[in-house]
């Protein structure tokens, strides 16, 4: 297979910053929720079905920014790339506490060399989607006013980027 990296020059994204509306501000609420829940301890079967609506509107309104943003051709793809994410940060146990604001690099790390290579089964090319996926979602929380700054976070997910591409290549040669 040849895996190749992520042509990031094809993605002429909008500098416009587009100001959350209600839902978006609500959406951050709810995560900023999810962020109690985590940080205070509670047993993942108390947040679960919270967690899983969350899920489903973070899906809807990261397609409709992408789109909005003109990324119209990568929107349906990408938005589905934080799921796994999610899952990662909020349903699976870690030796730290780990929220969407701040994830140690070596959970990068973790995520794109063993977690999504066992809970996804996408064609070998297709993973090299993930880390501008994660980019421009921390992107668009960033915008909708969860993060004060996303860019510390897209560095720490670049900084994995070549390295997974690599880990990409011994997994399927």
């Amino acid at each position: 297979h040849l895996i190749r990296p992520f042509d990031y020059e094809k993605l002429t994204i909008s500098d416009e910053i587009i100001p959350p509306d209600e839902d978006e501000r609500e959406f951050v609420k709810r995560i900023q929720k999810l962020d109690n829940y985590i940080t205070d301890g509670a047993d993942y079967s108390f947040y679960e079905k919270f967690f899983f609506s969350l899920q489903d509107e973070s899906r809807k309104l990261f397609e409709e920014w992408l789109i909005a943003k003109g990324l119209k051709d990568y929107a349906e793809d990408f938005s589905f790339c934080p799921d796994i994410y999610l899952n990662f940060i909020y349903a699976y146990i870690h030796d730290d506490i780990i929220i969407l604001k701040s994830i140690p690099p070596i959970y990068f790390v973790e995520f794109f060399e063993d977690y999504l290579l066992r809970k996804m089964m996408v064609k070998p090319h297709e993973y090299i989607s993930w880390p501008p996926a994660l980019k421009l979602f921390y992107q668009f929380l960033h915008e909708k006013g969860y993060l004060d700054n996303h860019k510390e976070i897209v560095h720490k997910i670049s900084m994995v980027d070549s390295y997974f591409i690599e880990v990409l290549k011994k997994q399927f040669s």
